[in-house]
């Protein structure tokens, strides 16, 4: 997908004002998280309202980093009961393994790390996304 160059501001309409910065930091602030920083995004940045854009590679980060974030704070509080095995989310969704890995990667599936190994749990709130469908995490996991 190609990157949009922004020359006007979406929000405040002023124009030729977007700028291209790079090395930006985002502070993440979730409910029920500690807050941190993700480090060198790049985007642009209004010069009249200072409103910004992420392109498209860090809008992608950013949400990695946030899943690793909440992936290892949810570690200490997840019980272990509410952990599903990768093959039973692979086999309710019809994908192979390594599509289930690839979605907690990309930030796509809620995970816990269980020492280095990620697993997917079982999160009532939660809608994933495959193949055009969708489905509830909390509805896969019954299938055990």
């Amino acid at each position: 997908m190609k990157e949009k160059v922004w020359k006007n501001c979406p929000s405040c309409g002023a124009h030729d004002s977007m700028n291209y910065r790079s090395n930006l930091r985002e502070r993440i602030e979730g409910k029920g998280y500690k807050p941190f920083s993700v480090h060198g995004l790049d985007g642009y940045i209004c010069s009249k309202c200072h409103d910004g854009i992420l392109t498209i590679k860090a809008e992608n980060r950013l949400r990695v980093e946030i899943m690793e974030n909440r992936a290892h704070q949810d570690s200490a509080r997840i019980p272990a009961n509410a952990l599903i095995p990768v093959e039973v989310i692979a086999k309710s969704l019809r994908v192979p393994r390594q599509t289930v890995h690839w979605m907690m990667r990309a930030g796509r599936m809620p995970f816990v790390y269980v020492g280095k190994q990620r697993f997917p749990f079982n999160d009532k709130s939660k809608k994933i996304v495959v193949k055009g469908k969708s489905y509830r995490i909390s509805d896969l996991a019954v299938s055990r």
